[in-house]
């Protein structure tokens, strides 16, 4: 998947990391490795009027079952929620 960021860069998400590409440069820059225990990001990520990204995973988390996930252009990545397999906690 892929979302412009305002200004100059791109935003790739794969299997298991997200990218920034430079539009100037077209040198990528990882902006966050999930760790096995993560998951892996499955839901195209959505921009919120805050400026920072929002998706999902599918297992990691507290419960295995995977999150709902916030990331900054600055690769900061905080787990807003935990599915535990039938409520998101």
């Amino acid at each position: 998947m892929t979302m412009k960021i305002p200004g100059t860069r791109t935003l790739i998400a794969g299997a298991s990391m997200m990218i920034i590409v430079s539009v100037r440069s077209l040198q990528p820059e990882i902006l966050y490795r999930f760790q096995p225990n993560q998951g892996k990001p499955t839901s195209r990520l959505v921009e919120g009027k805050d400026g920072k990204f929002y998706g999902t995973t599918a297992g990691g988390g507290r419960y295995g079952f995977g999150t709902v996930f916030q990331v900054t252009t600055n690769g900061v990545l905080t787990t807003l929620a935990n599915f535990d397999g039938t409520n998101v906690k």
